[in-house]
């Protein structure tokens, strides 16, 4: 599990370094007031950019858990049961009716 919580912080950090590049190369490849060569070269240096979103899958922060992950915390429903119920995730209670 360790690992795996180590490859989701390596796969963010290159999303979060490449992010704007390729959010550059998208808004130039779409714009029509560009020439044709210049757009045509934004799309093969977009196609050949060697990071792509859909890599990142949500995993739990502290225990790698691939299931039942809330997206707002980051958590696992597990460790997000046992923190709340303790207090100590500000903004959270626990609701009774």
């Amino acid at each position: 599990m360790v690992n795996r919580i180590v490859k989701d912080k390596r796969l963010r950090s290159n999303f979060a370094a490449l992010y704007h590049r390729r959010l550059c190369l998208k808004a130039i490849s779409s714009n029509e007031f560009l020439s044709p060569k210049t757009r045509n070269s934004a799309l093969v240096a977009l196609s050949k950019s060697r990071f792509h979103g859909s890599r990142i899958r949500n995993y739990c922060r502290l225990t790698g858990r691939g299931r039942g992950v809330y997206r707002a915390f980051a958590m696992a429903r597990g460790k997000f049961h046992i923190l709340a119920g303790c207090g100590l995730l500000p903004g959270v209670k626990k609701s009774s009716w």
